[in-house]
């Protein structure tokens, strides 16, 4: 069955009838008509569409995944993210923060491991951002390095909230620039904390 025929007729039948002709697709439209169906019909349809799409080579964005949250499944997202790493997409700052808590913290970890490896910058903020939801820290320690490599993203005085995993080169690096580093840790344990784990500076 051709797609725009399923687009078109698809609020009209049974959910055993969408299922059937789920199977029965030899293309499909554009992804936004696919969130569109995905978004309208319950999770049984919309897993079974996206699977179909996923293995006839359809190209979702970080924003698909984020318009799929509460249609299908963690699992299925996290498969969709995981394809999008493997394909080279390129994640932004706000990608990676909206999808926190979408999608699982190891696929969060991939995807700013992904964009570490395809070049992109992240200014302090950012990283300080991304610290507190990124659990491989080296990840961090990596993000920062490079930030500090390039230079000319920090201003002077700027004290930094810096993880643990960042090593003492990187620390060195930013002291010699005139830096002030502030050493952060948590003030309580996060199972007893009613809402933000407290933190503060216990050493600049």
């Amino acid at each position: 069955m051709k797609w725009e025929v399923f687009y078109e007729k698809y609020d009209e039948w049974a959910e055993s009838t969408i299922l059937n002709k789920i199977s029965s697709l030899t293309d499909f439209g554009d992804v936004d008509e696919i969130l569109e169906v995905c978004q309208t019909s319950d999770e049984k349809i919309a897993v079974k569409l996206l699977k179909k799409a996923f293995v006839s080579d359809v190209k979702f964005t970080p924003q698909s995944i984020i318009e799929l949250d509460g249609c299908v499944p963690t699992d299925m997202l996290n498969t969709l993210t995981m394809q999008l790493i493997s394909d080279g997409a390129n994640f932004t700052i706000d990608d990676i923060i909206e999808l926190d808590g979408v999608v699982s913290s190891d696929c969060i970890d991939a995807m700013a491991k992904a964009a570490k490896k395809n070049g992109v910058i992240f200014t302090p903020e950012q990283i300080e951002e991304l610290e507190y939801i990124i659990t491989d820290k080296s990840i961090v320690a990596g993000l920062t390095e490079d930030t500090v490599s390039k230079g000319d993203v920090y201003s002077a005085e700027q004290i930094i909230d810096v993880a643990d995993s960042v090593n003492e080169e990187t620390l060195e690096k930013l002291i010699e620039k005139g830096y002030k580093i502030g050493i952060v840790e948590q003030l309580e344990d996060p199972k007893d904390a009613k809402g933000i784990v407290k933190r503060d500076i216990i050493q600049i």
